[in-house]
């Protein structure tokens, strides 16, 4: 069965139907929590469950708390049917204002099973370098988008919010797998904040 696209809003995660010349919304996907900030980031996925249509991650970055991502249901989206969320990834955590799932990108599937996997940016997250010492370096997940599972993950320098932006650049070297862009608004390297843009291959 070929998956069936759906076009995009991203109205505090509200989907739209492409009729004439006003769109009214098809569906919406409500969150859980009171400030979790749901719809902040989404990214297309493959069809995660084989039920043939696309499903979505949508980013929760919760700045109260770590934050979490969560994959919808493109079945449900549709047609208001079955299960909503599919997978949610999360992690714990001793700080707040992580922001995981601030930024969100597919980057194809780069673990062979078929489905797309996810880079999920969290431009607060404190890393611990050694016993007892944290340090804000961001950070860029690669989770998996059949489970939601956490596979990888990129860190970046110290305090640059490396993560905040995410966007898939293609294959940009002939490997076969796409490459990944990674926005770090903070990074003083060139004069105060004036940013950065960091390019990595998610596989390696």
């Amino acid at each position: 069965m070929t998956p069936r696209p759906l076009l995009l809003s991203a109205l505090s995660v509200s989907f739209v139907a492409a009729a004439a010349a006003a769109q009214s919304i098809h569906r919406s996907v409500t969150p859980l929590q009171v400030g979790e900030q749901l719809g902040a980031s989404v990214a297309r996925l493959s069809d995660v469950n084989g039920d043939g249509y696309l499903d979505w991650a949508v980013g929760a970055p919760n700045p109260g708390g770590v934050g979490s991502v969560k994959c919808i249901s493109g079945r449900f989206l549709a047609l208001g049917l079955g299960q909503q969320v599919l997978w949610s990834h999360t992690r714990t955590s001793n700080f707040t204002s992580e922001r995981l799932g601030a930024a969100l990108a597919s980057v194809g599937d780069i673990d062979g099973d078929g489905v797309w996997d996810l880079a999920v940016g969290e431009p607060g997250l404190m890393f611990q370098i050694v016993f007892g010492v944290y340090e804000l370096t961001g950070g860029v997940w690669l989770v998996s988008g059949a489970t939601g599972q956490a596979l990888a993950l990129s860190l970046g320098p110290a305090d640059i919010e490396y993560g905040a932006a995410l966007a898939n650049t293609g294959d940009l070297d002939g490997d076969g797998f796409a490459e990944l862009a990674i926005g770090a608004p903070s990074d003083s390297t060139a004069g105060t904040q004036r940013g950065s843009v960091h390019v990595i291959s998610p596989r390696k």
